[in-house]
C-alpha cells in the first residue's frame, strides 16, 4: 500500500500545473504552468489568459488562430511559446517585454518581424519558417544566446551581417532556390555571413546552413 501511495504522489507531482483544457485553465489561472491546447480548432485566445501569472509554456499549434492577444505580455513567466500552423498575420510588439527562450511561429501568414522583439535577449530558438517574411531585422543582433534560427520558406534575400555576433549559433536555415527568383539569397550576403559567423563561433564546427528547397 505504501509503495502504491508513493507512486500516486509522484504522478500527481509530475502533472501539477499542466493543462490541456482551456476552459479549465481559465478557471484555475494561477495553477497553470504549462498549457498545451494544440489541435483543438481554437479560433481565438481570450484576453483573460493574462491571469495565468505562472504560465511558463504555451502551445497553441495547429489551430485556427488569426492573432495572438497582446495580453500575453502580462504572463511574465512565459519562456516558451509555440503558435505554428495557424493563420496568424502578425506578432504583437507588446510581447517584446517577455523573457522568451523559445518562439515558434512557422506556417502562418506573418509578413513582418517586429524590431521590438530584439528585446528577447535570452532567446535560443527561433522558428519562423514558411510565412511571408521578406526582411530579417538587423536589430536581432541582440539575440546573442541564439542557437537555432529557422527561416526557410520565406522570400528573404539578405542575411544581416550583424547576426554574426551570435557566437552560440549551431543552425541557421534560409531558403535558396534557383528555380524561383522570389527565393534566391544574395550569395555575397550569405558567404560574408557564413565566414564571419564561423570565425566568431565558440564552437569551431558551427556552420550556418542554407536549405535549398525545390520551390
Amino acid at each position: 500500500m505504501l509503495v502504491c501511495m508513493c507512486m500516486y504522489v509522484g504522478v500527481q507531482a509530475q502533472t501539477d500545473g499542466e493543462y490541456s483544457d482551456l476552459q479549465k485553465a481559465l478557471k484555475e489561472p494561477l495553477k497553470v504552468k504549462k498549457l498545451n491546447i494544440s489541435r483543438q480548432e481554437i479560433t481565438s485566445l481570450p484576453k483573460e489568459i493574462n491571469k495565468m501569472k505562472n504560465l511558463q509554456e504555451l502551445n497553441v499549434t495547429m489551430n485556427k488562430l488569426t492573432k495572438l492577444p497582446k495580453e500575453l505580455a502580462e504572463c511574465t513567466k512565459l519562456s516558451m511559446l509555440f503558435c505554428g500552423f495557424n493563420q496568424i498575420t502578425e506578432i504583437p510588439k507588446e510581447l517584446a517585454t517577455l523573457k522568451l527562450k523559445w518562439f515558434s511561429c512557422e506556417k502562418n501568414q506573418i509578413t513582418v518581424l517586429p524590431k521590438e522583439l530584439s528585446a528577447w535577449t535570452e532567446l535560443t530558438n527561433f522558428e519562423c519558417s514558411y510565412n511571408k517574411i521578406t526582411v530579417l531585422p538587423k536589430e536581432y543582433k541582440s539575440w546573442k544566446a541564439m542557437n537555432s534560427f529557422q527561416s526557410q520558406g520565406n522570400a528573404i534575400s539578405i542575411i544581416p551581417i550583424e547576426y554574426a555576433v551570435w557566437t552560440k549559433l549551431q543552425s541557421f536555415r534560409v531558403t535558396h532556390s534557383i528555380k524561383n527568383p522570389s527565393f534566391m539569397i544574395n550569395w555575397d550576403s550569405y558567404k560574408a555571413f557564413e565566414k564571419k559567423v564561423s570565425d566568431n563561433a565558440e564552437n569551431q564546427y558551427a556552420r550556418p546552413v542554407v536549405q535549398g528547397d525545390n520551390l
